[in-house]
C-alpha cells in the first residue's frame, strides 16, 4: 500500500507527538511524566497506552508504570506486569531484548494478555523501546482499533515520544531530586526530539532547542533574534503567515504539514504545529515534527540501543556484554583487566556555563580524547551525562592502569575550544582490576564508582585504586543519608544562632542561623558530615526551607520579649543553598515566611555563598535583586574562597559581604592576608557594602580588623553558635567586647 492510506493514522500519531509536548510541560515528576505520555497518547485517537521502566536491579521486572484508556476495573491486568517473575507479551519481551520496535496484531491465538478483553476494539499494538544512554530502560505500548496501524513512518513518529520521555528521565537523574520540581518543562524543551521554537508574538526567535538545530542546521545562536520564517524558508509567505495569524487569532493555535528548507539547501516536509502561550498569549511555542525522512527508524532505534548517539562511543548495554566476554578472556588465560570509572569535575556549572551545541561538542571532544588514550582493543563507553566507563584488557600487570590514568588526566587538562572559547575541564576517577577487585562485571563496575567518588572526596582532578575500605565508607554514607532524612522528617534538625559583633559599639548586632541536627541518641552531628551530603542529595532544600521559618519564628520571639529593651536593631541572616535559589518561587516563599509571622523585611538577612552565586549569575541577580527591593539585607557568604571576581561585586544586589575564615586565620602574621583583608575592606566600602570577618577567635585577630575599618566580626572570640535560648540570654544579659 502506499504512504497515502496510511496518512489518517500518520496524522494521528503527528497529533500525538504535539500533545505529548504540551503535556510533559506541565509535569512535575517522573510518576506525572509516564502518566501524562500515556493521556496524551489516548487523546490523539489511539484506543490505549501504558508504559513502563524496568528495575535496574534485576531488569526483569517494571519498577513504576503508567496507563490510559484501558476499561475501568481492568487496570490491575496493567499493573500486574510490574510483578516480578510475569511473563510479558512476546512481543513486548521482544522489544526490551532487542531494543527495536515490535509490531502485534490481534488475533484470538496471539492475544495472550487477553488486551482484547480489557478493550474490545484493540486490534494492532506498538511496543517501542525507551533507551537511555544506549540502554533499554523501559518499554512503551501503544494500541490502535485498526489492522493497518503502525507503518514505518508512523513507528517512527511515535518513536520519537518514547525517545523524548527516555531522554528527560535521564536528565532526571543528572538533577537532584528537590530541584526536578518545576524544571521539567525545561528538561523536555532540552531534551525533546522534536525541534522546539519559542518566539515572541510578532513571530521574533527567543529560543529554539538542540533538536530544531538537529533538523534544520541552524543552532540557537544563529536562530535567536530572527523571524521564524526567515529561518524556515528563508522568505516572507504573505499569504501563508496571513492565514497562520488567523488561526492563532480565532483559535489560538495553527497545525499543517510545510516545507522548509535546512540551512545546507535540502527541502524537508515537516509537520509545524503553533500554539499561543502565556497568560498574554504573548509567546509562540512552535514545534516541528519531521514526518517523511527518509531515514530508516529501526537501523535508527537499533543502534541507540547498543551506542551513545552523541559521542558514538559504546552506550551502557554495549560496554556491559564487552565486560563480560573481557572478564571470560582473561580467566581463561589468568590474565589482568581493569575497569576505569570516569566522572567529569563540576561539569553541570561548566556546561549551564554554554549552549547546548557547546555543551554536546565539549563532550565529544572529551569522547575523541579518552578514546586515544587507550589501545584499539579496548572499549571506552559513555553511560550518560558526564560519566564515561573503559575497559582496558591484556595488562601486563596491574600497575599498567595508572600509567592510562594519568595519561587520561593529562589529556583532559588540556584546554578544550568550543564557540572560540577555551573550556577548562578536570576529572576524577576510579578503578578496579580483575581478579584483586571483583569477580563479575556487576562488582567491578560497583567498585570502580565507589573509587571514582573517593576520588572526587580526595580532592577531584585525581585517580583511586578501589580498595575494601572504600566499601565500608560507602555503607556508612548510604546509612547517614537515611538517618538524614528521617531527621527532616521527625523534626531532630535545631537551629544555633552565632552573634555578630558591632566593631564600633562593642554590642551584639545581629546573628547567623546555622541548622544542627541532634541525632536520635542525643549527640550533635557534626555539619561538616552531614551539610556536603544534604546538598549532593538535595536534602539542603527542604533544610533551607525549615530554617527560614524557623528563624522567622525565632525573631518573633525576640520582638515579643520587647526586644526594645536591648537598645539595639537586630537582624537574623539565614543561609540560601544554590538548589534553593534555582527555585522559581524562592521570592513568593520568602515573602509568605516574613508575612506569615508578622516580620519586617529589613529583620531577615539573606546569606548566599559566592560559588552558588556564580553558578547562576543571571538568576542569581535577577532574584537577589527582587528580594532587595523588599526591603532584605543581602549578604555574600565565604568571600574569596571561589571565583574572586571584582566585577561580581558590583552586578550584585549586596549590602554586607564577609570576609572568609580562610583569610582571617592567618591574621595578623601574614602579610598577604594583611594585604587581602585591606583591600577586601577598602573595596567594600567604596561599593557602599558592609564587611563582617567570620572566624575570629583572637584579640590580635580582632584588633587588627577593627584597625583597618571592618564592621564588626563573628567568631569564638566572642561566642560560638548556641541554642536560641542561650543566644536570648545573651542578648538580655547585654554581652559585649
Amino acid at each position: 500500500m502506499g504512504e497515502e492510506i496510511f496518512m489518517p493514522y500518520i496524522a494521528r500519531a503527528v497529533t500525538a507527538v504535539n500533545v505529548s509536548l504540551k503535556k510533559l510541560f506541565l509535569a512535575s515528576n517522573k510518576d506525572q511524566l509516564l502518566s501524562e505520555t500515556c493521556a496524551a497518547i489516548t487523546d490523539a485517537g489511539y484506543i490505549s497506552a501504558w508504559v513502563g521502566l524496568l528495575d535496574p536491579n534485576d531488569n526483569e521486572s517494571f519498577q513504576s508504570i503508567a496507563q490510559s484508556g484501558f476499561a475501568e476495573g481492568t487496570e490491575e491486568i496493567v499493573a500486574s506486569f510490574m510483578e516480578k517473575g510475569a511473563e510479558p507479551l512476546k512481543e513486548v519481551n521482544t522489544a526490551l531484548k532487542t531494543g527495536n520496535p515490535q509490531r502485534s496484531y490481534s488475533t484470538p491465538e496471539s492475544d495472550r494478555f487477553k488486551l482484547a478483553d480489557t478493550n474490545s476494539g484493540y486490534n494492532a499494538s506498538l511496543s517501542i523501546p525507551l533507551i537511555s544512554s544506549g540502554q533499554v530502560v523501559g518499554v512503551l505500548v501503544v494500541c490502535a482499533s485498526e489492522q493497518e496501524s503502525f507503518s514505518e513512518t508512523e513507528e517512527r513518529i511515535l518513536s520519537g515520544i518514547s525517545q523524548t520521555v527516555a531522554n528527560v528521565l535521564d536528565a532526571m537523574e543528572m538533577k537532584a531530586p528537590a530541584t526536578i520540581s518545576g524544571s521539567v518543562a525545561e528538561l523536555v524543551f532540552k531534551n525533546s526530539t522534536n525541534g522546539i521554537m519559542i518566539s515572541d508574538n510578532e513571530g521574533v526567535i527567543k529560543r529554539v532547542n538542540h533538536a530544531f538545530f538537529k533538523l534544520t542546521g541552524v543552532s540557537s545562536r544563529e536562530a535567536t533574534g530572527k523571524y521564524w520564517e526567515d529561518v524556515l524558508w528563508g522568505h516572507r509567505e504573505e499569504e501563508r503567515i496571513e492565514a497562520i495569524n488567523v488561526s492563532l487569532t480565532d483559535i489560538d493555535r495553527w497545525s499543517g504539514g510545510l516545507w522548509i528548507r535546512r540551512k545546507d539547501g535540502e527541502a524537508l516536509k515537516v509537520n509545524l504545529d503553533i500554539e499561543k502561550s502565556g497568560e498574554d498569549g504573548g509567546t509562540l511555542v512552535s514545534s516541528i515534527t519531521d514526518v517523511f525522512s527518509s531515514k530508516n527508524a529501526a537501523d535508527e532505534i537499533r543502534r541507540q540501543a547498543h551506542y551513545d548517539s552523541l559521542t558514538g562511543l559504546a552506550g551502557k548495554s554495549l560496554f556491559m556484554n564487552q565486560l563480560k566476554q573481557g572478564l571470560a578472556r582473561a580467566r581463561r588465560s589468568s590474565g589482568v583487566l581493569a575497569v576505569l570509572f570516569l566522572d567529569l569535575d563540576n561539569f553541570k556549572v561548566v556546561n549551564e556555563s554554554l549552549s547546548h551545541e557547546a555543551g554536546d561538542e565539549l563532550l565529544k571532544e572529551v569522547a575523541d580524547r579518552l578514546t586515544q588514550c587507550v589501545r584499539e582493543v579496548d572499549t571506552v563507553a559513555r553511560l550518560g551525562g558526564d560519566e564515561f566507563m573503559v575497559i582496558l584488557e591484556n595488562l601486563t600487570n596491574k600497575y599498567d592502569v595508572t600509567v592510562v590514568a594519568r595519561k587520561i588526566i593529562k589529556s583532559l587538562a588540556l584546554p578544550i575550544t568550543v564557540e572560540s572559547e577555551e573550556v577548562f575541564i578536570t576529572v576524577s576517577l576510579g578503578m578496579t582490576i580483575y581478579p584483586d577487585d571483583g569477580g563479575d562485571e556487576k562488582e567491578l563496575t560497583r567498585n570502580a564508582e565507589l573509587a571514582m567518588y573517593s576520588a572526587k572526596d580526595m580532592g577531584k582532578n585525581n585517580f583511586q585504586i578501589y580498595d575494601g575500605a572504600m566499601n565500608e565508607k560507602a555503607i556508612k554514607r548510604l546509612h547517614l543519608e537515611k538517618r538524614l532524612r528521617r531527621a527532616v522528617e521527625r523534626g531532630e534538625l535545631v537551629d544555633y544562632y552565632q552573634p555578630k559583633v558591632d566593631l564600633l559599639s562593642n554590642r551584639v548586632m545581629g546573628m547567623e542561623a546555622l541548622v544542627r541536627w541532634r541525632q536520635d541518641d542525643g549527640t550533635m552531628a557534626s555539619p561538616v558530615d552531614f551539610i556536603p551530603l544534604a546538598e549532593e542529595t538535595g536534602l539542603i532544600v527542604g533544610m533551607d526551607e525549615w530554617m527560614l521559618s524557623a528563624v522567622c519564628e525565632f525573631i518573633r520571639e525576640l520582638d515579643d520579649i520587647n526586644l526594645d529593651t536591648f537598645e539595639i536593631s537586630l537582624s537574623v541572616s539565614v543561609n540560601l543553598s544554590a538548589m534553593l535559589l534555582e527555585k522559581k518561587d524562592l521570592v513568593a516563599t520568602i515573602e509568605n515566611n516574613v508575612a506569615e509571622w508578622g516580620l519586617k523585611p529589613s529583620q531577615v538577612e539573606l546569606e548566599v555563598t559566592e560559588s552558588s552565586v556564580i553558578k547562576h549569575m543571571e538568576l542569581a541577580v535577577e532574584t537577589l535583586g527582587r528580594l532587595r527591593e523588599k526591603g532584605f539585607n543581602i549578604s555574600m557568604d565565604d568571600f574569596g574562597t571561589g571565583y574572586s571576581s571584582l566585577s561580581y561585586l558590583t552586578k550584585l544586589p549586596i549590602n554586607v559581604l564577609k570576609i572568609d575564615r580562610a583569610f582571617v586565620i592567618d591574621l595578623p602574621a601574614s602579610k598577604n592576608a594583611q594585604a587581602v583583608a585591606r583591600a577586601i575592606v577598602s573595596m567594600s566600602h567604596e561599593l557602599g557594602i558592609k564587611v563582617i570577618a567570620e572566624g575570629v577567635e583572637t584579640l590580635e585577630q580582632l584588633e587588627f580588623l577593627r584597625g583597618i575599618g571592618c564592621n564588626a566580626i563573628q567568631g569564638y572570640y566572642f561566642s560560638p553558635p548556641v541554642p536560641k535560648d542561650q543566644m536570648i540570654q545573651m542578648l538580655r544579659d547585654q554581652k559585649h567586647l
